[in-house]
């Protein structure tokens, strides 16, 4: 019959069988003890564990979670940016200056459309001051810089999803600028791709 040794107080004795596995109660402390497994049940769970059948419990380390957390938080950030990159495209400054074709957003429309505008102020009060020695000239030079701000206009209404013959918007007296400016100003594109191209 096995033997075995109280975790309380450490005395010696025998168990039976039918003991081996469960709890029983000490004979001299009378505390609940802890019988071994019966040596044929450990010899099965040490060669289950062994043979890698069953995982071990790894132990808990609450900075190595928040460390992996972080990474992983880290990583679906950089997705993200690459997915938005993606839909995103730069055009070149002669396109955005003089093509009709393709899109801008509000930052380059207010770059572009009031760098345009200072200069035909500046160039039109100087052809104005010099009306009677260059005539019409000064009309010729002024019309890129309309060309220009036209162009403008077109490829940020195409970023709204509209059409570019939205300009013609400029036309309606009184309040027709205005409503452009406020619309092609302030208004946010469209997301991603639309039938005019990637923002950008």
């Amino acid at each position: 019959m096995p033997k075995h040794i109280c975790e309380y107080c450490n005395c010696s004795f025998e168990v039976t069988e039918a003991e081996l596995g469960g709890f029983f109660e000490c004979p001299t402390c009378h505390e609940m003890c802890d019988a071994p497994l019966p040596p044929t049940e450990r010899s099965v769970v040490t060669s289950v564990y062994s043979s890698g059948s069953l995982p071990r419990k790894e132990s808990y380390n609450p900075e190595e979670q928040l460390e992996a957390h972080a990474h992983s938080s880290q990583q679906l950030s950089f997705n993200e940016g690459n997915r938005k990159a993606e839909n995103v495209v730069s055009m070149p400054i002669t396109e955005i200056l003089f093509s009709f074709n393709g899109r801008i957003g509000r930052a380059k429309f207010w770059a572009v459309y009031l760098s345009t505008l200072a200069l035909f102020a500046f160039f039109a009060g100087v052809f104005s001051v010099l009306e009677d020695t260059i005539g019409g000239i000064g009309i010729v030079v002024l019309i890129p810089f309309l060309w220009i701000m036209i162009a403008t206009q077109v490829k940020r209404w195409h970023d709204l999803g509209s059409t570019g013959w939205m300009s013609l918007i400029n036309l309606i007296p009184f309040i027709g600028g205005l409503l452009a400016i406020f619309c092609l100003g302030f208004i946010k594109g469209t997301p991603g791709n639309n039938r005019y191209g990637a923002a950008v």
